[in-house]
């Protein structure tokens, strides 16, 4: 019981860090969907160009990037 007694003092109660970890994930995902979409893209597009820059090599080269 002495483990439990430590926890309100190292972490407040645990219903409130998971509350807080909840909410803080949740704001994420609001802000987070629209800009990793533009970087989803932005990086799509940077992997083509990449592609077509290095088009005159063996495609082994190409199979590095994990695509």
């Amino acid at each position: 019981m002495r483990f439990a007694t430590r926890w309100p003092k190292a972490l407040g109660t645990p219903s409130r860090v998971t509350y807080a970890c909840e909410h803080e994930s949740r704001n994420i995902d609001r802000q987070g969907t629209e800009s990793l979409r533009r970087w989803v893209r932005n990086q799509h597009r940077s992997i083509k160009d990449w592609r077509r820059r290095s088009s005159g090599q063996k495609p082994a080269s190409t199979r590095m990037d994990g695509f």
